[in-house]
């Protein structure tokens, strides 16, 4: 057991590792690679959702709500990103729809998967680490530049967030 625990650790730390070099890799450029990483994370994303119903109804509904929560600021960020680039708004929104195709598609791919082993043992701790790159790079920092009353209702939130994932996984 200590093993196959060792071996998810891995996982996450590789998840983190990986968007760290393509953060840093693609961060700086614009554009068509903002579109193609887009579209790998939402891949990802869409295969993660998948494989979390296979270990349980309750993991794929948390997997699918804190996807969907992490996405919809991230799409609208994207969507500035690829305007600011030179996209029209035109095709801003075509790229947009494009990567969230990603999504469906890597969600039909994870449905056919019949291995839950790659399920348990990859694909769900690679994208914990994922999560916990954006949350550890992204969403803390910002955090530490609000006003005090800010971060105090962003605690309680994060806070609830965590209670409720603990209690939704313990049941």
């Amino acid at each position: 057991s200590s093993g196959i625990n060792a071996e998810y650790g891995g996982h996450v730390l590789f998840g983190i590792v990986l968007f760290f070099i393509l953060d840093r890799m693609l961060g700086e450029v614009v554009g068509y690679l903002t579109v193609l990483a887009n579209t790998i994370d939402n891949f990802l994303h869409g295969l993660a959702i998948a494989m979390a119903f296979k270990v349980s109804r309750n993991t794929g509904w948390l997997t699918t709500a804190g996807i969907l929560l992490h996405e919809l600021p991230h799409e609208i960020t994207d969507y500035a990103v690829l305007a600011q680039s030179g996209f029209t708004p035109h095709e801003a929104m075509l790229a947009q729809l494009w990567t969230c195709g990603a999504g469906m598609l890597g969600t039909i791919v994870g449905g056919l998967v019949e291995n839950s082993f790659c399920c348990n043992a990859v694909v769900l701790p690679l994208t914990a680490g994922i999560f916990l790159y954006v949350s550890l790079t992204s969403l803390i920092p910002s955090l530490l530049h609000r006003p005090l009353t800010q971060t105090l209702l962003q605690l309680i939130i994060m806070t609830l967030g965590i209670a409720l994932t603990y209690c939704a996984a313990s049941h």
